[in-house]
């Protein structure tokens, strides 16, 4: 291995090797090679980019430098301080008849990794009803959070649009919450949205038990939203494969829960990935879903180290969406109003659906704008 780094091999690449070994060991799996010898210290800004500092620390015995330390209780506190807030908000906001969920974050932590503190947050994501919105806001107030919103009204053509709002706690921590799980624009089908043919589980953190997806339903999301933003980001695939190897029958289990094409594709080539960087025993992805070229650049595109640009992000997504599915993705995404165009017209909650109209005059104006006369 020390080879490896004096031929040059990518900090990428050695990065993805420490995360590897040190998911197989805390997992319990056979680990084929040591990289206890390797430059920790000079991964750490890495480790902590990709949010994976915490996973090697715990399962990397040469990640054990002061700076290793130092950073990996960091993260742990930090985890711990969402653990709690996320409690609180989901108990504050649960009501009679309403399912307000917790997704990924600190749910799919106690679902997937071998402790909750290894895992790092960068927000807490609630699904909530979508006439859960005064609720929303009284109860973060309270709680002492701001939204991160302009003003109210651009706070409610947000939300209306499906957007979503943040909020942003004195501590630093961020909420965000929606009434869907993805973009307006995304593909993703009615039935699949938040209190439709979805049903919740119930999970406990620390001292509360919180409404969560169930580990098939989080697999599906987290394939759907690594593919949204294609290679940007180890730890997603870390959450792929920890649920996998958790639950040796998931991926059948998540398949079945949509006969859509376009969500198959993604769980499936996600899922594929996920293999091919972390062990062969993490199910067995079907060769009828899997896209090998989506394959190939997402693991491009994460082992260049870099965040894709918007127009590889696209490119990965043109690959696994099927013709109908991609000119409805152009069309709505073209169509749909949001941030640029109420950040240039600050309408009255009351008047929102004018975006609908003003939203194809703003995209001809600066369209028009870029074209230069001879």
């Amino acid at each position: 291995m020390q080879s490896d780094i004096q031929n040059g091999s990518s900090a990428m690449n050695l990065l993805i090797a420490c995360a590897r070994e040190s998911f197989r060991r805390l997992h319990r799996l056979s680990v084929e090679s040591s990289t206890d010898t390797w430059p920790f210290d000079d991964l750490l800004p890495l480790a902590r980019r990709h949010r994976v500092l915490g996973l090697i620390h715990a399962g990397s015995p040469g990640a054990n430098s002061p700076s290793w330390q130092t950073a990996a209780f960091g993260q742990a506190a930090h985890a711990s301080r969402c653990v709690s807030m996320a409690e609180q908000i989901s108990h504050q906001l649960s009501a009679p008849g309403r399912s307000v969920l917790i997704i990924k974050g600190p749910a799919l932590a106690k679902q997937a990794w071998p402790d909750i503190g290894l895992r790092s947050f960068d927000d807490l994501d609630f699904r909530c009803p979508r006439d859960a919105y005064d609720s929303i806001c009284r109860v973060m107030h309270e709680a002492g959070f701001e939204s991160m919103q302009a003003g109210p009204s651009q706070q409610v053509h947000y939300w209306r649009y499906g957007w979503g709002i943040s909020f942003k706690h004195t501590s630093g921590i961020i909420a965000e919450f929606n009434h869907r799980f993805f973009p307006p624009h995304w593909p993703w089908p009615q039935s699949l949205q938040p209190g439709n043919a979805m049903v919740p589980v119930d999970v406990e953190l620390d001292t509360t038990e919180v409404k969560t997806l169930s580990p098939a339903f989080h697999l599906l999301t987290c394939c759907v939203h690594a593919l949204w933003h294609g290679g940007e980001r180890l730890s997603w695939l870390i959450d792929i494969a920890g649920l996998l190897a958790r639950n040796p029958n998931l991926l059948d289990e998540a398949t079945q829960l949509t006969r859509n094409t376009f969500l198959r594709r993604c769980l499936h080539t996600v899922c594929q990935v996920t293999k091919s960087l972390l062990g062969p025993d993490l199910g067995d992805a079907s060769s009828d879903w899997v896209d090998e070229e989506a394959v190939a650049l997402y693991l491009k595109q994460l082992e260049g180290g870099h965040h894709p640009t918007a127009n590889e992000r696209q490119k990965l997504h043109n690959l696994i969406l099927p013709s109908i599915d991609r000119s409805y993705y152009h069309l709505a995404r073209l169509l749909t109003p949001g941030d640029g165009d109420f950040r240039r017209w600050n309408l009255p909650p009351s008047l929102g659906k004018l975006y609908w109209l003003l939203r194809p005059i703003r995209i001809l104006s600066t369209r028009r704008s870029r074209i230069k006369p001879h």
